[in-house]
């Protein structure tokens, strides 16, 4: 805030008056209730404070509630020193928007996963290949991408194959597949 937009109690109690809440008499017309001016004039100052405070690079990071919350949020989690880590293995599997910009085949329908021979793109939309080389060929050779809301152009030179699709196919494969674990009791 600009020191030319800090409120003095001159233009606090010229904004009442003309308002109709007190007299020029400062305090009139507030029946023996003046102080409540003087108070709203300290919260108004006090307000500019924080606001200049705020300005001046304030950073709530440094407070000492903030440094009593983060550590009891550690305590919770059980960190007990500042910046230590848990120590957890996690896999976050990916999502079919890390494999490809697009769920499905905008020429065939079928989901990305389930595409026999998936391409992709120069930008990373994945198609099923027999059928986007054939589009291509009925557009002779070049035409726009059949993805709505996209106006980029393809040519059959741009198809590749569209190797994170495979990737993660194989995975959800293998994720889905029962371990063949050795149930042979030997006899000794």
């Amino acid at each position: 805030m600009a020191e030319t937009d800090l409120v003095s109690r001159d233009q606090i109690a010229a904004f009442l008056t003309q308002q109709g809440l007190i007299g020029t008499g400062l305090g009139q017309n507030l029946g023996g209730q003046a102080d409540l001016l003087t108070q709203l004039a300290e919260l108004l100052e006090k307000a500019n404070d924080a606001e200049k405070v705020e300005d001046a690079g304030f950073r709530p990071e440094d407070t000492v509630e903030f440094k009593n919350f983060e550590s009891a949020v550690r305590a919770v989690h059980g960190q007990e020193e500042a910046g230590a880590e848990e120590d957890e293995d996690v896999v976050i599997a990916p999502t079919e928007f890390d494999v490809a910009r697009n769920r499905s085949c905008p020429i065939t329908g079928k989901p990305v996963m389930e595409l026999t021979e998936p391409v992709e793109d120069q930008l990373g939309f994945v198609y099923e290949r027999k059928e986007i080389e054939e589009y291509i060929r009925r557009k002779r050779g070049s035409c726009a991408c059949p993805m709505a809301a996209t106006s980029h152009t393809i040519t059959l030179a741009d198809l590749k194959k569209a190797n994170k699709v495979l990737r993660e196919q194989r995975r959800q494969q293998h994720a889905t597949q029962p371990t063949q674990e050795d149930d042979t009791i030997l006899d000794v």
